[in-house]
């Protein structure tokens, strides 16, 4: 079932007195549902790709039951569960990690997918030694569609936009192990037909701060490594003129033998008087627990397990790893959403790149009884 369908599903009983039902964007809302209530048969909406008689048989087992709390729960929880669609995405990025041969980094790129096109671009000239200063800038522009769920992975509401952005930074390193950077940024928005949200002019100042260690036992990089950063926002929108975000991260990553490694760590962001259009994902968490589309002002997470590796040949390691995840996050309502479950999955490194060329991963949300799917190719940034 495609997560760009409409999914609207009716619930007809033999008795028709006392049952009242809303729909709005997806959510099934109860109101006054008697105990003594059957599911007799189900009405379905929306369906692209979605075959009627694989419905059907999917949600045959709740027919005769009551419709109670818990009976809804399970019919969300199974619909949830399909999680399948036709989403798409692709793209090419050129990277020359040694431009000018001086270790400048230039990358530059588009992505395409179902939602909308991307172009960007980034030029950076890192410091190499303790008290040297260094410089980036980074642009990007696009048209797309966002969508935006909450914990239960239910639509909240969705806008098409044009953005354009730009940002300056001074890198820093005032020591061996710390590197820090000041940058200013702006942005232009313009929402396509989306009454949900305001064209706005955003400036931004940001500063960050970090320290790290790292060393190579032949199969795993260990790292030690903590940064924050916070960043002031000024925007057009007069119900917002001033916002500020704060964002933390710490891990660490410990051989404990060869082939096997501790995994641990926390990621947080948090905000104050922050627009929509600047909401964050579950990737600020750094944990898989929460629907793709969630957003939030709001969220942190901390995971801990371990990674072993299985294989290891020319062109690299492969590995699997088992990790704990524990989510608290802001709903779009504002209320406080807090969940946690397990996460198992495998990697693959190349030979001479610390980062994972290809991972894919399960996990599984205990609060809501779902589970949630990812897989990656190729390098992020």
């Amino acid at each position: 079932m495609s997560k760009k369908n409409i999914f609207f599903a009716l619930l007809f009983f033999f008795a028709a007195v006392g049952n009242v039902f809303s729909q709005e964007e997806g959510v099934l809302a109860e109101d006054n549902v008697q105990q003594n209530l059957l599911i007799s048969t189900f009405n379905i909406e929306g369906l692209k790709r979605t075959k009627r008689h694989y419905m059907d048989k999917l949600l045959s087992g709740f027919l005769q039951k009551p419709a109670s709390d818990e009976t809804l729960k399970a019919i969300e929880t199974k619909l949830q569960a399909e999680n399948t669609g036709d989403s798409f995405a692709a793209g090419l990025f050129l990277m020359d990690m040694n431009t000018f041969g001086l270790h400048c980094s230039t990358i530059l790129g588009g992505l395409y997918s179902t939602n909308g096109i991307m172009a960007a671009g980034v030029f950076q000239k890192p410091p190499v030694r303790k008290g040297e200063i260094g410089f980036a800038f980074a642009g990007n522009v696009s048209k797309n569609k966002r969508e935006f769920a909450n914990s239960r992975n239910y639509k909240v509401f969705e806008y098409e936009s044009f953005y354009a952005g730009g940002r300056g930074k001074i890198l820093l390193k005032p020591s061996d192990l710390t590197q820090a950077s000041f940058g200013v940024g702006y942005s232009f928005f313009n929402p396509i037909d989306s009454p949900q949200v305001q064209r706005r002019n955003q400036w931004s100042v940001d500063a960050s701060w970090g320290i790290s260690t790292t060393s190579w036992n032949g199969f795993f990089l260990n790292v030690n490594s903590f940064n924050v950063g916070g960043e002031l926002l000024f925007s057009d929108v007069s119900e917002q003129v001033f916002a500020q975000t704060v964002s933390v991260s710490g891990e660490v990553q410990r051989a404990l033998f060869d082939r096997l490694r501790l995994v641990t760590g926390a990621r947080g962001f948090f905000s104050n008087n922050l627009l929509k259009t600047n909401y964050v994902g579950r990737g600020n968490s750094a944990v898989t627990l929460l629907p793709t589309y969630f957003m939030t002002d709001q969220i942190c997470g901390l995971f801990t397990g371990f990674e072993a590796a299985v294989v290891k040949a020319k062109f690299g390691v492969l590995s699997i790893y088992g990790l704990y995840e524990v989510a608290v996050a802001r709903e779009l309502n504002n209320s406080i959403y807090a969940c946690s479950g397990p996460e198992m999955g495998l990697r693959v490194y190349l030979a001479k790149l610390a980062f994972p060329a290809f991972s894919m991963g399960a996990s599984y949300n205990i609060n809501e009884n779902r589970f949630q799917y990812s897989f990656s190719g190729g390098a992020s940034f």
